[in-house]
C-alpha cells in the first residue's frame, strides 16, 4: 500500500469513527446508517452531485448551499449535514463513500455482527448465497452480512474477504502461483 493510500485511509477511519462515536452518544447509529445510504444513492444516481461538490472551482458557500437543499428535502439529522458540511470545509467530500462502508463496519461491529465481501466470477445464485452465508454463520457464530462482488477476470472460485484476512480459492490465483513455482524451478536450476 502506497503512502498516499495509508494516509487516505487513516483519514477514512477517522472521520467514520468520529460520526460512529457521536451517533452511538446520540442513540443514532441506524438513522445514520440509512442517511448514509442515501447519500450514496444519490451520487450513485446523479454523480453530478458529487462532482459539483468536490470541484475546486465552487465555492465553499455554493457547496454548503447545496447541502443544505439536500439536508432540506431529504430531511437529514443536524449530525450528518454538519459531518457532510465539515467534509466540504476540509475537501474531503469524495471519500464519503469509503467513509460510509467503514462506518457500516463498525456498526455491524458494534452489533455482534461481521460483514464478508465475496467476490465470484459470474454472481451467485440464491441458492448457494444462502448456503454460503449459513456456514459463514455457523463458522463465526454470529450473523453475516454479505457484500457481494463480481469480478470476471477472476475465471473461477471465490475470494472471501473478512475485514483484514483474504481466503483467495480462484483460478487466478492458483495460476500465479504455479508460474512463481515453475519461475522458482527454473531459478533453483540454473543455480546448481
Amino acid at each position: 500500500m502506497s503512502e498516499k493510500a495509508k494516509f487516505e485511509k487513516r483519514i477514512i477511519v477517522s472521520y467514520a469513527r468520529a460520526i460512529f462515536e457521536l451517533s452511538v452518544k446520540m442513540n443514532l447509529v441506524e438513522k445514520i446508517q440509512k442517511e448514509f445510504s442515501l447519500i450514496i444513492d444519490l451520487i450513485v444516481q446523479n454523480p453530478k452531485i458529487k462532482k459539483v461538490i468536490i470541484v475546486p472551482i465552487l465555492k465553499t458557500s455554493e457547496k454548503n448551499a447545496l447541502i443544505e437543499i439536500i439536508s432540506s428535502d431529504y430531511n437529514l439529522s443536524h449530525i450528518m449535514k454538519n459531518f457532510l458540511l465539515l467534509l466540504i470545509f476540509n475537501n474531503r467530500f469524495a471519500m464519503i463513500i469509503e467513509m460510509a462502508k467503514y462506518f457500516n463496519l463498525l456498526s455491524s461491529s458494534e452489533k455482534g455482527e461481521k460483514n464478508i465481501e465475496i467476490t465470484s466470477c459470474f454472481g451467485l445464485g440464491s441458492e448457494e448465497m444462502a448456503s454460503v452465508q449459513k456456514t459463514l454463520e455457523k463458522m463465526y457464530g454470529c450473523k453475516i452480512h454479505i457484500i457481494e462482488k463480481i469480478s470476471p477476470e477472476i475465471i473461477g472460485g471465490l475470494i472471501m474477504k473478512d475485514g483484514t484476512k483474504m481466503y483467495d480459492s480462484t483460478i487466478l490465483n492458483k495460476i500465479k502461483r504455479l508460474e512463481l513455482l515453475s519461475k522458482q524451478e527454473i531459478y533453483t536450476s540454473r543455480v546448481e
